[in-house]
This record gives C-alpha cells, sequence and structure tokens, in this order.
C-alpha cells in the first residue's frame, strides 16, 4: 500500500471516530488500576444488538451491558467475560425522554405494542418478566411450573402485536451428553468407541402463551437440539426457529431452520443445513410469508461466508439474496431489507438496501447498525465511539424514484464515555491493502502525549476467536487487551508506558470474505501478510520504531504469533498465551474431535498431510531469534498445547524463552493472583526487549 493512500485513509478515519475530548486527559491507567477495573466489572458500555424498536416505533429500547469473569463448568471448558446484566431503558425518539426500567437480560420486544419481555435473573434462567416500557410488570413465566425437569429457557419471541409469547424451553439429557469417568476395576477411566461426544445435548420443548402469561400451550418438542433464535412470522400466524444439533465428533453443530403452527401443532423443516453460524440474525418480514436470515449455501460448519437468504414460509422456497459478505438483514418493507458490508468493527461496516432479487444500493451516512423502525419509516442508531461513549440518532427515512433514501440525523440520547476519569489514548483506524488487494483493519493506540516527531516502541496485539474481528461485544468499545482478555483500559496501560499499540485484523476473522480466506490454501501466510502491512502502515507514518516491536496474541492470536515469530525475525519480544496449536497436524484431532474450520478450508490431514505440514510453525523453528513468552493453562480448554515442545526449541537454540503454566483450567485466566501474576510478568517481558532502561531485573529461569 502507498503512505499517500494510508495517511489519506487514517486522517479521513480519525475525523470521524476519534473523541479529542476524551484523550490523554485523567489519571493514566496502571497496572493496578487495570486489574482493580477488571475486578469491580466496572464497564457499562451500550452493545448493539441490544437497541430495539417497540411500540409502532414510538420508543427505542436500549441494554447497557456491564461484564463478569465467569469460569466453566468444569476442567476443560472455556471462560470468559460474560454479559453480568443488562440496564434497561427505553427512549422516547419524539421527546428524548428516558425511562430506567431495571436490570434484565436479553430482552424482546413486541413491534407494535408496548410490550417488553427479559430474563430477570440470567440469561438461560427459569423466569420470564412481561412488561410495559414504564417497567410495570404485567406477568411472569416460571418454566419450573410448565416443565419439572427444565434446563432453562433458551428462546423467546413476542407476536408483533405483543398478544402471545412464545418460549423454548430446554430439558433433560440428550443421548450426546457425555458420561462421567466411572471406577473400572479400581481405574477412573472414560473410554471413546465412536466419535467424541458433546457435552451440552438436551432437548427442547416450543410453548406459546397468551398476553397474559395464562393458557399455556406445549405446541413442539426437538430431541437433541438447541433453539438459538425464534421469530414470530407470516403475521403472527407462525413461529420461525433456528436450531442448532450437536454432531459427534465435530467442532460445530448442525443449524437448521424450523417451522411451527401454533394452530395446529405441526411442525416442518423449512431450511436445513444454513451453515454454522445457526442463523445467526433472523427475521420476519412484516408483510408476507417471508424470512430473512443468515445462510452458508454449503452449510459450512464454521461462520467464514457472510450471506443471507429469504425464505418462503408459504411453499419453502429458499432465495439467496446477497453476495458475500454481507449480514444482518432487517426488513425495510415486504421487498427491501437493510444489511450490513461487513468490516471488522461496526464503525467500520457500511450499509445498504438489498430487494429481494438482490439488486444492492449503498445508503450513504449512515451506520451499519442502524434499525429500522417497524413501519420503515424511521432509522435508529447508536453511535459508540473507541472509548465506549454512546449517542443515539434517528432520522427519517423515505423512497423516492426507487431509491431510499435518509434525512440528516438528529441526536436524542447521549451518554459519556464510562471511563473518562482515566487517561484514554489517541486512536486511530488504519487500513492497509495487503499482497493481493485485501484491506485489512486495525486499530493504532497512540502512546498518552503523543509527540508527532518521535517513534515509539510498538506492540502489536492479535485478537482472538478468530471470527470477533475488532469487535469488543460485551467487553466493550473493541476487542479488548490479550494478556488479561477482559478491557481495552489494557491498551491504556500500555499507552501510558509510552508504548504504540496496533490491534490489528486479518482475513481469518471472516470480514474481508469467505473467497479471501480459502482461495490460496495458506491462511497464515495470508494472516502474516495483513497483519504487517499494517504495522509497515504505522512505521511509514513516522509512528512506530521498527527496531523495538513485540507481537502479543491469546488463542486464535497465539497461533499467529506462533507463525509470525518463525517466519520474521524483525520482533524483539512475543507472548503467545493459549495458542498452543504449533502442529495442525495434531490439533486437527485434539480433543478427539475434528476441526471443522481446517476441514473446511484444507480437507483432513489424512487427504492432505503436506498442506498441514505448510501450515504448522512447529516445522519453521530453526533459526528463531525471537525471546517468547508461552502462557498455557493447566488442562486448559485446548488440548493439543505444543508450547512445552516449542519452548524447548528455543532453549535449545539459545533464544530466549519463558514458558508460564497456570493451574487453571480456563481459557481466560479468572483468579485475582493469577490475573496479576500474568499482567506484571508480561509487562516485565514487553519491557526487558523494547524498554530496557525501566525493566526489572528478574531471574525467572526455570
Amino acid at each position: 500500500m502507498k503512505t499517500a493512500f494510508h495517511t489519506m485513509t487514517c486522517a479521513l478515519l480519525l475525523a470521524s471516530f476519534t473523541s479529542a475530548s476524551a484523550a490523554d486527559q485523567g489519571v493514566p491507567v496502571t497496572p493496578d488500576i487495570l486489574l482493580s477495573h477488571i475486578r469491580r466489572n466496572a464497564e457499562e458500555t451500550p452493545v448493539h444488538p441490544r437497541m430495539q424498536w417497540l411500540d409502532n416505533g414510538r420508543r427505542v429500547l436500549i441494554s447497557t451491558v456491564t461484564t463478569q469473569a465467569q469460569a466453566g463448568a468444569g476442567r476443560g471448558q472455556f471462560a470468559e467475560y460474560v454479559p453480568l446484566s443488562y440496564l434497561q431503558r427505553t427512549v422516547d425518539v419524539r421527546t428524548g425522554a428516558t425511562t430506567d426500567i431495571g436490570v434484565g437480560y436479553d430482552p424482546v420486544v413486541a413491534a407494535h405494542a408496548d410490550v417488553i419481555a427479559y430474563h430477570p435473573e440470567g440469561s438461560g434462567g427459569g423466569r420470564l418478566i412481561v412488561a410495559r416500557s414504564g417497567g410495570t410488570a404485567t406477568c411472569e413465566v416460571s418454566v419450573s411450573e410448565l416443565m419439572p425437569d427444565t434446563t432453562g429457557i433458551e428462546a423467546v419471541a413476542l407476536a408483533a402485536n405483543g398478544g402471545r409469547i412464545a418460549v423454548a424451553v430446554g430439558y433433560g439429557a440428550a443421548r450426546f451428553a457425555a458420561p462421567a469417568a466411572a471406577p473400572t476395576n479400581g481405574a477412573a477411566v472414560r473410554v471413546l468407541e465412536a466419535a467424541a461426544p458433546e457435552v451440552w445435548g438436551h432437548n427442547v420443548a416450543v410453548w406459546v402463551l397468551d398476553e397474559h402469561c395464562g393458557d399455556a400451550r406445549r405446541i413442539a418438542d426437538l430431541p437433541e437440539t438447541r433453539i438459538g433464535r425464534m421469530t414470530w412470522a407470516d403475521q403472527d400466524r407462525k413461529i420461525v426457529a433456528a436450531t442448532a444439533t450437536p454432531v459427534p465428533g465435530k467442532g460445530f453443530p448442525r443449524s437448521d431452520l424450523h417451522l411451527f403452527d401454533p394452530a395446529t401443532g405441526q411442525e416442518s423443516v423449512l431450511a436445513s443445513n444454513i451453515g454454522g453460524q445457526g442463523a445467526a440474525f433472523l427475521q420476519a418480514a412484516p408483510v408476507g410469508p417471508y424470512v430473512a436470515f443468515t445462510y452458508d449455501k454449503e452449510g459450512l460448519g464454521y461462520q467464514l461466508r457472510k450471506q443471507f437468504a429469504i425464505a418462503s414460509i408459504a411453499d419453502g422456497r429458499i432465495h439467496v439474496v446477497s453476495t458475500d459478505p454481507r449480514e444482518r438483514p432487517r426488513w425495510l418493507d415486504e421487498r427491501t431489507v437493510l444489511a450490513d458490508i461487513s468490516g471488522a468493527h461496526p464503525l467500520t461496516r457500511r450499509l445498504a438496501t438489498v430487494d429481494i432479487e438482490g439488486r444492492e444500493t449503498e445508503l450513504p451516512g449512515i451506520p451499519a447498525n442502524a434499525l429500522p423502525s417497524p413501519d420503515g419509516r424511521r432509522l435508529a442508531w447508536l453511535d459508540i465511539d473507541l472509548y465506549g461513549g454512546a449517542s443515539l440518532s434517528v432520522a427519517d427515512l423515505r423512497k423516492a424514484s426507487g431509491v431510499w433514501k435518509a434525512s440528516p440525523r438528529r441526536q436524542i440520547w447521549k451518554a459519556d464515555p464510562p471511563l473518562a476519569s482515566y487517561a484514554r489514548a489517541e486512536r486511530r483506524f488504519v487500513r492497509c491493502e495487503s499482497t493481493d488487494g485485501v484491506r485489512p483493519e486495525a486499530i493504532l493506540v497512540l502512546p498518552l502525549n503523543h509527540d508527532p516527531r518521535r517513534r515509539y516502541p510498538l506492540i502489536v496485539d492479535l485478537h482472538g476467536g478468530p471470527r470477533g474481528g475488532l469487535d469488543g461485544g460485551s467487553h466493550g468499545a473493541y476487542t479488548p487487551g490479550t494478556i488479561l482478555s477482559s478491557s481495552s483500559l489494557e491498551h491504556d496501560m500500555w499507552a501510558a508506558k509510552g508504548y504504540a499499540v496496533l490491534v490489528a485484523d486479518y482475513r481469518a476473522s471472516g470480514f474481508y470474505g469467505f473467497d479471501a480466506v480459502s482461495r490460496t490454501g495458506e491462511a497464515y501466510a495470508q494472516d502474516f501478510n495483513d497483519i504487517m502491512c499494517n504495522v509497515d502502515a504505522v512505521i511509514r507514518d513516522g509512528v512506530a520504531d521498527p527496531d523495538r516491536m513485540a507481537v502479543i496474541g491469546h488463542s486464535y492470536g497465539g497461533y499467529e504469533v506462533n507463525w509470525i515469530i518463525t517466519h520474521t525475525h524483525r520482533f524483539k519480544a512475543a507472548i503467545s498465551k493459549e495458542g498452543g496449536f504449533a502442529d495442525h497436524m495434531a490439533g486437527w484431532g485434539a480433543g478427539a474431535r475434528t476441526n471443522q474450520l481446517a476441514t473446511t478450508l484444507y480437507g483432513t490431514p489424512i487427504d492432505n498431510p503436506d498442506v498441514y505440514r505448510r501450515m504448522s510453525p512447529i516445522n519453521f523453528t530453526r533459526g528463531v531469534t525471537t525471546p517468547t513468552m508461552f502462557v498455557s493453562h493447566r488442562g486448559g480448554a485446548l488440548p493439543g498445547d505444543l508450547y512445552g515442545w516449542m519452548y524447548a526449541a528455543w532453549r535449545e537454540q539459545g533464544v530466549d524463552a519463558q514458558y508460564r503454566i497456570y493451574d487453571d483450567p480456563n481459557h481466560v485466566l479468572i483468579g485475582e493472583a493469577d490475573q496479576r501474576d500474568q499482567l506484571n510478568a508480561a509487562i516485565n517481558w514487553i519491557d526487558r526487549y523494547l524498554m530496557p532502561e525501566r525493566a526489572e531485573v528478574v531471574d525467572e529461569t526455570p
């Protein structure tokens, strides 16, 4: 990519997305402040799509999320910072008046009525509150009274007029549930004789209740499956649900769309094998027997192709509408949907109208997260900047000469950045052009009190997933720092120490199209090019010192670190955390389950062993020079960890290395002492090689 192009792009994006008032003010973030913030679960960030229209377009429901560290159910289970609570408020789009409803989880609304339903105690709990937008509860559903052996509520849908409630309730245990190890002649052993079982399989029942939570009817039972999303359709006469059914030995379930008729109790499959995303978005047309849903025409087990389709409830026909990458279809009228043109972060995505024949027109000036009102006459959206500050805007929408146009935006509600008391470093979007024309995105976090005449040591921070891209979800305004995987304040901590941080995306996130990932058969090599082109861009712009760079990554980002440090000598330090699949031959079948992402892209290593060898960093360790800290969690979520092998290879060649193994079964460290130890060790490791004058002199060699 040419330097001039990069500079122009950064300037344009900086003007749009940087909050100058937030930058470089307040208390600098120290390690103690970061750890204290994480333990308090203090951050509240409005998160789309927790914004929904209700009451015929008169009000918008906004949910503000806080997060909490939650461990997995047992050794080997993933743990993340998950939503703790949703503080709900409604905003009148005419006056801007707000009404706080209180704490709730996973709210759903009735598009044409003043009705909200939410979980009062937590996602997947056993209670459901039905209320008005003023917060007054009208009734409550306790699923234990419906079914004594329930495992909780899986999905809820309100009819558009608020008159009926559909509730999907999990119960029992399906045959796929993994048996516990049982003593055999004094030995605790678990024997697998077939494909590896899944641990979350159970059954689901669909219930329909009236608006007063009465007249409960059980209309359908689906064995050995789960329901992720559900909607009323065909003018509230039918129910469509997206199911996920575990497939033994596979890393991802099979997803289908089921159709239920509450009047007759009839159930049928509307669309089968729709892809690993499991209808990540599902919405019924305002008029007519149609639903729009995310879809993969080949039923790929991993969400890399981002398309959507329209299904006819009347005759079952499926019509693939969009190109790739397009996602989140939501109806404007009976023939037109809005869709996102994918980007790695919500602020870089664009919005387009797409008719049912696939004709697409971009809608300039409106963010991609805009939601149309039930009558299609207004758009509302949350503008969330890179500091967590948010505002709610609306615009009128009209169709003239067959083209949809939006009026100038009107801001009706604003929330200040939740962490404004801290010194937040200036942030910029960066986008370069990779070797084959793909334009990967990144977020550049500048050091506090940045001097444009100086170059700074650079930390390249690589997210996991890889599907999340740069979107932070419940973590905040964008993907969190990878050392603790909890908050973007981690980047402000580095900035306060004088580092620049480049939070880089890469094509494996899926936001640049399936073809960009699959066409070469060399995903890691292409990801490497994507990452390094943005590194080179910030060097050319005079921000980064090319002689003082480090790379860090967690999970899939750790895999990327392994590849980078075995293919370049440009980095002076590295931290690879919970990403120990250095040999993809071994990683493909780790945990007695096949890796569906790898199988989708490359076939199996049984058939294509040479491809897997070419993708394995373990085969490129001769001559490595980058001092590296390897971090894994004992019994954690990633079987097949080969960090011990890599640590030995580094030491054998006289290269500094450290291998830290935490006695924590989770993919993200949960214990306070472990978090503090990991953070301080990471800081000292990076300082030692990039800012040796600041590093502690500590001999941690085993």
